[in-house]
């Protein structure tokens, strides 16, 4: 008897165990199982807004959820947004929707925005911006009491007025546009609040960008990255002047989601993505979640990033994804000299260079031509150890290949010296 219940004892154990470690990978919800097209959080609350069944809220980091669609018309839903304690949803026949209080009831935000396909939001203070395929940017200065159309140079390729997918606000300095817009024809800016656009895709291909984020790396870098309806992810260093692929092979990116400096991409054809930034690449972060399950949304809530996808809502705790702090303090604080590639590679009119220093030093940091004369010099004289970077702005050179050289000697060991060349091309 007593090895019976030995045994038994063990399997309950086992047992135990294993649904303790059950979201060590992705793990699918209790939510509805339909396609989630997307995904918001409010004060530890997360809001799904589906493909024909409504809005989903669960309290409890989704092991419940419920339906809150009073005062809803439309119960498909293309975007949820938050600004302060009220909601914002963006439906594809009838306009916008708001709530007050947690979504418990719906109302429509205007007249003028009912029948048409609400996209994107954004909000500034008493300001909302309305995104709409094919229909207008509508903006609004006293938070939804009075509109006006705002749509001047939105047109390319003879569409009269771009679809309009998803807005971004930007205020990381002088020289940032104050919104942004992704179109179905790339990215547009605003420097006026909405009064007139202009393009901003030097270096994209024609794509819909329907999603737009911004990342502040472990180099003190802001990184904008675009999701496009293509194959191609595009990041830019210069407010979107200027864009460069990067993301190839993970397919179609559908959507981001930021925690600190760890930037998080759904996949269309599956999967969810960390970037790396410090090889400047995409990592799979998937496990458990079914490779043909496409992603369309992504949020962050109490320590665990949602996915939406075709067939309903997963989990996933940030811990298991996310690099310790004690290996990016490792990572920050130099063991040896080291030269990275520059960043954007090729790049127009602007690159980063980093590297390592491990010791206080003497650095040296030059570029030259092909016939190897300097033409510029970015550092001389003595840097302290950390992670360092310059930056070159090569507008007034011409088109090629360039070459940057990083000396450096110890000034504790002057023995202790290093010497490492780089090729990079300027493509105008």
């Amino acid at each position: 008897m007593n090895r019976v219940l030995t045994a038994l004892l063990v399997l309950i154990i086992i047992d135990f165990a294993g649904h303790s470690s059950a979201d060590s990978q992705w793990v699918q919800t209790n939510g509805p199982t339909n396609p989630v097209w997307c995904l918001a959080s409010k004060d530890g609350d997360v809001f799904a807004g589906t493909a024909g069944s409504g809005i989903f809220i669960s309290s409890d980091i989704g092991i419940s959820w419920h339906s809150i669609d009073s005062g809803l018309t439309d119960t498909s839903i293309f975007r949820i947004s938050v600004h302060g304690s009220s909601l914002f949803v963006g439906t594809p026949n009838e306009g916008g929707f708001m709530s007050t209080n947690n979504g418990v009831t719906w109302f429509a935000m205007d007249s003028i925005l009912t029948g048409k396909s609400v996209r994107a939001f954004a909000f500034h203070d008493s300001v909302i911006y309305v995104g709409t395929f094919k229909q207008g940017v509508f903006r609004s200065t006293d938070l939804g009491l009075s509109w006006a159309e705002k749509d001047s140079g939105l047109t390319s390729h003879g569409i009269p007025i771009l679809g309009v997918y998803c807005f971004f606000l930007d205020s990381t300095g002088s020289g940032a546009p104050n919104i942004i817009a992704g179109t179905e024809d790339g990215t547009f800016a605003s420097t006026d609040e909405g009064n007139s656009w202009h393009p901003l895709n030097s270096g994209m291909e024609f794509s819909s960008v329907i999603d737009i984020s911004l990342l502040h790396d472990a180099f003190d870098s802001s990184l904008y990255f675009a999701a496009t309806g293509s194959s191609v992810t595009y990041a830019s260093t210069n407010h979107g002047a200027t864009w460069i692929s990067m993301g190839n092979g993970m397919g179609t990116c559908t959507s981001f989601a930021l925690s600190g400096s760890n930037l998080f991409a759904g996949s269309f054809f599956g999967g969810v993505y960390l970037f790396n930034d410090s090889s400047r690449d995409w990592q799979l972060a998937d496990s458990g979640l079914p490779s043909s399950n496409a992603v369309e949304a992504l949020a962050i809530s109490n320590g665990y990033l949602f996915a939406g996808t075709a067939n309903g809502i997963w989990r996933r705790p940030l811990s298991e994804m996310i690099t310790s702090v004690d290996d990016d303090s490792r990572r920050r604080s130099p063991m040896e000299f080291s030269l990275d590639q520059n960043f954007p590679e090729p790049f127009n009119p602007s690159t980063t260079i980093r590297y390592d220093i491990p010791t206080a030093s003497h650095v040296s940091m030059k570029i030259y031509n092909l016939l190897g004369q300097t033409v510029s010099t970015l550092t001389e004289g003595i840097q302290q150890p950390g992670e360092q970077s310059d930056q070159w702005n090569a507008a007034g050179f011409s088109s090629g290949v360039y070459f940057y050289r990083l000396e450096a000697a110890s000034l504790d060991n002057p023995v202790k010296t290093f010497t490492q060349v780089r090729k990079m091309v300027l493509m105008k």
